[in-house]
């Protein structure tokens, strides 16, 4: 059945009259004068007092360049969460529609579906390997399922999929659902991204972030890459002015400083420590497994996840306890931190006899 991203979207979506905020038709530029947007005319700071573009020109132009899409592919938000928010927005009705979610996975999904009053599937990954499989995914879709959601690499559990099978599964779910592939932590992964192949697989959308690779946590920026009726869709229930003016000039300047050669040497740093944190916790007592990572962060499982939550927290470290979701009873998750970081978790470990 091909694809027809109306059949999946809410009727009262796709009737709306989307809101035209003051700077929909009109960019910003230098030599005008706007007195259309009732901002305050007599202030000093200009770059505060007006109005951003919804989707700043600037950031729009580089990310596209990096993801091989056109501006019309692109969606950008306050973060991954916001793109996540509006496609459940766009596609899942309340109290009809669901998502599925492949657990244990980035628990996002599933609270933005709680907030629209989407219901929960579950098709979970396989133990020990956390692997996700094509005929439980299919096997528990219903017709009221309107987004797939799979993380890839996955979080909170590390490993990566095979693009190949990603798009498997893509073109077993067209006709029927969305694709949603987060791809939060996708450079750090030896695995290629999926955001070019948007272009030609109409019911896939990839979210790519710039909170983990690129060192943007703190101003909040994440794009959906998708086919242009996906995105026009999305750009529907977005915020008037989602992206503010501090931000998008922060991520401008950080972007035009990072080159692919800068991204990479950060990239192989975060491995090389990634590597050097894997082994230290394996040599640990109270550390039973350290799971395989392509992200910035480890999965471990340790013998008592509480007691060693209190050594961390002894000493002055925050990581988190993954105890509670499907099958990681007493593990941990750690992010990456620089070496001196590395090092000095491990002492405290060592020394706590966590």
């Amino acid at each position: 059945m091909p694809f027809d991203v109306k059949a999946l979207a809410r009727p009262a979506i796709l009737s709306m009259q989307a809101y035209q905020s003051a700077r929909s038709h009109t960019h910003a530029g230098s030599n005008l004068v706007y007195m259309d947007a009732n901002e305050l005319g007599e202030s000093t700071t200009p770059e505060l007092s007006r109005y951003p573009e919804p989707q700043p020109r600037e950031l729009v132009e580089d990310l596209t360049a990096r993801f091989g899409v056109t501006p019309a592919q692109l969606f950008l938000g306050a973060g991954v969460d916001d793109a996540i928010d509006a496609l459940v927005r766009v596609f899942c009705e309340a109290r009809r529609d669901s998502i599925l979610i492949t657990p244990p996975t980035y628990g996002y999904y599933a609270v933005a579906a709680a907030i629209q009053g989407a219901e929960v599937l579950s098709a979970p990954l396989s133990p020990e390997t956390f692997d996700f499989s094509e005929a439980d995914i299919l096997a528990t879709l219903r017709p009221s399922t309107k987004l797939v959601f799979l993380c890839n690499p996955n979080n909170p559990t590390g490993n990566s999929y095979q693009q190949t099978r990603v798009l498997q599964l893509a073109k077993a779910l067209e006709g029927r659902a969305i694709l949603v592939v987060d791809e939060a932590y996708i450079e750090f992964s030896t695995e290629r991204s999926l955001a070019a192949e948007a272009q030609r697989v109409p019911n896939l959308v990839v979210l790519r972030t710039l909170s983990k690779a690129w060192g943007l946590a703190g101003v909040r920026l994440g794009a959906a890459v998708a086919d242009p009726d996906i995105i026009a869709l999305m750009h529907k229930v977005r915020a008037p002015y989602p992206i503010s003016r501090p931000a998008a000039a922060a991520g401008a300047k950080e972007l035009a400083r990072l080159s692919t050669d800068v991204l990479q040497v950060r990239l192989s740093r975060v491995i090389d420590e990634r590597n050097a944190l894997a082994a230290g916790l394996a040599k640990l007592g109270s550390v039973l497994r350290v799971f395989p990572s392509d992200a910035n962060f480890l999965l471990i499982k340790t013998k008592d996840a509480k007691r060693f939550m209190q050594v961390c927290s002894e000493a002055g470290f925050v990581v988190r306890d993954r105890s509670r979701e499907w099958m990681l009873q007493d593990c941990v998750r750690i992010s990456v931190g620089s070496a001196a970081e590395n090092l000095a978790l491990l002492a405290a470990l060592a020394k706590g006899g966590a």
